[in-house]
């Protein structure tokens, strides 16, 4: 009996990861992925362009990566500085121009949306 249920157990865990799909991307992250942006970090300013096949470029080269959507979360893998799959939040109803503050493992960035 107990070898029955282990392997319905592990499959009903593992279910709720397999069906889930990431949400549609909010209207800010539309925005941020189709504009770019400028973010400034501890004094560092640079820009970041996204392409609509998942990859992203910034600070003139020096760093590239993928990013995906997940509702109103902006999610960058970057291999070559050990990132994966880092979600950050952005508020919702930002446009082209807008600024705004949102906070990641380097402290608090200012983002502007080209």
């Amino acid at each position: 009996m107990k070898t029955f249920i282990l392997p319905i157990l592990m499959l009903s865990l593992a279910s709720p990861v397999i069906a889930q799909e990431a949400a549609p991307a909010s209207s800010t992250i539309q925005e941020v992925t189709s504009k770019g942006i400028t973010m400034e970090v501890q004094g560092q300013s640079f820009n970041i362009d996204y392409t609509p096949d998942g990859k992203f470029t910034g600070g003139d080269g020096m760093f590239s990566g993928t990013w995906k959507a997940d509702g109103d979360k902006l999610c960058l893998s970057l291999p070559d500085m050990g990132v994966e799959n880092q979600c950050t939040v952005y508020p919702e109803g930002k446009k082209s121009g807008d600024s705004f503050e949102i906070s990641g493992e380097m402290g608090s960035m200012t983002v502007r949306i080209r």
